[in-house]
């Protein structure tokens, strides 16, 4: 019963979200696909959650634990330091531990949170593509976020990577609505979406002002306003200067409950931390890109399906990306890199001027793309940490479907499934020989 309820309170609230997000004929239509998702999640959820509680490989079980913290009076709702010396970083727990207060330690209503945070992403995404391109681009991102199997996992355990996700959406949001001009309140958007993510992963808080930065620099690239990109110019110090403070100082960060000195930024530890991961990282580094462009491809082994546990069930979310997002993604690259054919004929700066990436907000999404490829390489990762830049990902893909003539997207396709499945077949088949 508990666990209905919180459905049915998740799913309105999800719903509130949507409304804030988008006005006009186009609110109904996406509620539509945020009530398809739930009613198709929902069940999937509850069928995993039977046959596996707990994803067996990260903290979630921890999570679960310290989620059943009573708090004895209204200000310890904002207090993160219950968690000290019991999780480095106290955002997921945290906010487990406000919805314990309402339905106790019930472990499917926790999941049901991190199913509407996913869901939470569709109107996001809608409203990032709509201003990117038009309101019937924001309706096919809508529907790719939907799609998007890989996040599906994250979404089906108490694994704190879906906030994240969310969070550093909003943070793109506010990234587009600066870049584009129209939106005054996209500064104060992408420092509170900054700060907030701090108690998730403080790391990612580096991502975030190298954005930011890379964003403002595009946009005194344009031709245009140099008053407006001036002002632009000056809102990012004070932003950037703001979130750097603030993620370097150890009161600060205390106050968050982070108190391991490689959480604080530009401490020495930190610095190691992150030169440990990449000193022992396995990953081959000459496959670096095309791991990271495929996220996952163990689902392709025939081996994960015959050996099937959770760890399999995220590489088998893995393939429908691999099979129909990799490939258009690439097409999307293309699409953002290619500039004005008239400007080819002013010269070299004029065409850079008259690219996609300078002269529209879709930029700052390519940065954040590659900001989030630096910290994998970095640290050795193409999985989890890397999760956030998917949502910018599919984008680019379906940019790139997009820009294709409607009769070579389907030959496409068709082209990439024959011939990515029969090279994986080859190379698995061989390494079992």
């Amino acid at each position: 019963m508990i666990s209905f309820v919180t459905f049915v309170a998740l799913a309105i609230l999800t719903h509130a979200f949507a409304g804030l997000l988008i006005k006009g004929e186009d609110r109904r239509w996406v509620s539509k696909v945020m009530l398809i998702a739930w009613l198709c999640l929902f069940p999937l959820l509850a069928l995993i959650n039977l046959w596996f509680p707990f994803a067996g490989g990260g903290d979630d079980e921890k999570y679960f634990n310290l989620a059943a913290t009573p708090f004895d009076s209204p200000a310890d709702i904002f207090d993160l330091t219950h968690f000290i010396g019991e999780m480095e970083q106290p955002g997921y727990p945290w906010l487990l531990s406000i919805l314990y207060q309402l339905t106790g330690h019930d472990l499917f209503a926790f999941k049901l949170l991190n199913l509407a945070l996913f869901v939470m992403l569709i109107p996001l995404w809608y409203r990032i593509a709509a201003e990117l391109g038009s309101k019937s681009f924001g309706r096919a991102v809508a529907v790719a976020i939907f799609l998007l199997t890989p996040l599906w996992y994250y979404a089906m355990f108490l694994l704190k990577d879906i906030v994240i996700t969310l969070l550093q959406s909003i943070f793109l949001l506010a990234v587009v609505q600066v870049s584009s001009g129209r939106g005054k309140g996209g500064w104060l958007l992408s420092l509170a979406a900054t700060l907030a993510l701090i108690p998730f992963r403080s790391q990612l808080v580096i991502v975030n002002v190298a954005v930011l930065a890379g964003a403002v620099a595009l946009m005194l690239a344009r031709h245009g306003n140099w008053g407006k990109s001036l002002t632009s110019l000056i809102m990012a110090v004070i932003v950037v200067g703001t979130v750097l403070t603030i993620a370097s100082d150890r009161e600060s960060m205390a106050a968050m409950g982070i108190y391991t000195d490689h959480r604080l930024i530009g401490s020495e530890k930190a610095s190691e931390y992150m030169t440990e991961g990449f000193e022992g990282s396995q990953i081959k580094r000459a496959l670096f890109p095309l791991l990271y462009l495929f996220s996952e491809t163990a689902g392709l082994n025939p081996q994960t399906w015959t050996d099937f546990d959770t760890s399999s069930l995220r590489s088998i979310l893995a393939i429908p990306w691999i099979f129909a997002g990799v490939p258009f993604f690439v097409f999307g690259l293309l699409w953002l890199i290619r500039g004005d054919s008239q400007a080819v004929h002013r010269g070299i700066i004029s065409k850079v001027q008259a690219s996609p990436i300078v002269a529209t907000p879709w930029g700052g999404l390519l940065l954040f793309i590659l900001c989030y490829m630096a910290v994998s390489w970095i640290i050795g990762d193409t999985t989890r940490w890397r999760i956030p830049d998917m949502p910018a990902m599919a984008a680019v893909a379906l940019a790139g479907w997009m820009s294709l003539a409607p009769r070579n997207r389907v030959p496409v396709l068709l082209s990439w499934v024959v011939i990515s499945g029969g090279l994986f077949e080859v190379y698995y088949l061989t390494r079992e020989l």
